[in-house]
């Protein structure tokens, strides 16, 4: 009777560690599942977007600006430059990237930049570029 009470354990137990797992893995792969819908969401996302130059140029310049507050300097630079090339006109596209610039220390390419904003305040750029000569 001993041995079998043992084994009534033994098999309790054992299921019960089967079923835990079997449950963490459900859950896993609920969460992966969830995930990889998410990517295919934002790449649907993408793809619809790249078909609208002005919605792009929006996504850029806002990753641009985000990558820029991360201080990710480079790579907030070829976001801008590119949401640039999509919105030419875009005064805060020029005015980040006049930033990023500065940050990355390319003055001639900061000034032209705020040298074609017309209706975005840059006096705070401004200032950092004529800082940045007296320090020369």
């Amino acid at each position: 009777m001993r041995g079998e009470a043992a084994l009534s354990v033994a098999f309790a137990c054992s299921y019960s560690v089967v079923y835990f797992g079997l449950t963490m893995l459900a859950r896993h792969c609920f969460t992966l599942r969830e995930k990889i819908n998410q990517a295919v969401r934002q790449c649907k996302g993408m793809v619809e977007m790249s078909k609208n130059p002005k919605e792009l140029g929006k996504l850029l310049f806002n990753q641009g600006v985000k990558l820029y507050k991360e201080k990710e300097f480079r790579d907030a630079e070829q976001k801008l430059k590119r949401a640039l090339e999509l919105l030419p006109s875009s005064e805060h596209s020029m005015y980040y990237l006049a930033l990023v610039y500065l940050k990355l220390q390319k003055y001639e390419l900061a000034w032209e930049l705020v040298n074609n904003l017309r209706q975005t305040d840059c006096q705070d750029i401004i200032d950092e570029l004529r800082k940045a000569e007296i320090q020369k």
